[in-house]
């Protein structure tokens, strides 16, 4: 349990508890919990016109309602001052909210992610309705640890579409922009094909993943995967 309340769902938790007032719309549930990727994969607020970081997420009352579209811009603490950025624009329709990703200062390089509220928005719904019934309560009851647990696999999805549709391109993008080493070879990779590199290596190096980063702990945990890396180190042994 103690190892859960660093993975993306608690992540994702303690973001929506801190950046959103309310739950009024399902829109805004997915820009908050865009939001919380940004800021596990590096970025910070940024205010464009200050070129300072933003501490708080600002999302209109009246948006998307008398608004049509919402814009973020986002940085890297390592170039705060100055005038380098990216934002995102998000756009509703029906029950979809695209999201457009692409430099401040403008370029060819457009980023595009697409969501169904209705697949996701139950999900972030349950987190953020734990916030609410425990926002009193200074230790986690054992409800709340079975709901963030039961959350996983759709979080851990939502984090896979936003990281590799958005999030990677975008610090790709940035890291050229500014000069700066790219980041690693192995972070940049699609979800899938870490899995299946994951897929390669012994038990003992899958075990050592888990000790990198958020997200290769997570990955290494997967139930499959020991599955089947415990058929091919034990055999068909019983455990």
């Amino acid at each position: 349990v103690s190892s859960k309340r660093f993975s993306e769902p608690y992540f994702l938790r303690r973001v929506l508890r801190e950046e959103l007032v309310d739950c009024d719309s399902h829109h805004k549930l997915l820009v908050a919990a865009i939001h919380a990727v940004f800021l596990e994969s590096g970025f910070v607020g940024y205010d464009s016109f200050s070129r300072s970081r933003i501490h708080q997420l600002h999302i209109d009352v009246d948006w998307p309602l008398k608004q049509s579209t919402l814009s973020i811009f986002y940085t890297l603490p390592e170039l705060l001052g100055k005038d380098v950025s990216v934002v995102l624009k998000f756009q509703t329709l029906g029950n979809f909210l695209n999201a457009f990703g692409s430099s401040a200062a403008g370029g060819s390089n457009m980023h595009r992610l697409c969501l169904n509220a209705s697949t996701y928005a139950p999900t972030l719904r349950q987190i953020w309705q734990l916030n609410c019934r425990n926002k009193n309560m200074v230790a986690e009851d054992d409800e709340s640890i079975t709901g963030m647990s039961s959350c996983e696999n759709e979080v851990f999805k939502f984090w896979k579409d936003v990281k590799d549709g958005l999030c990677l391109p975008l610090l790709i993008d940035l890291c050229d922009k500014a000069g700066f080493p790219m980041p690693s070879c192995f972070s940049s990779l699609p979800t899938d094909l870490k899995l299946s590199i994951l897929t390669l290596l012994p038990g003992v190096d899958i075990a050592r993943m888990e000790c990198v980063s958020m997200e290769t702990r997570y990955l290494s945990s997967n139930n499959e995967l020991w599955k089947q890396k415990f058929a091919e180190e034990f055999g068909n042994e019983q455990l």
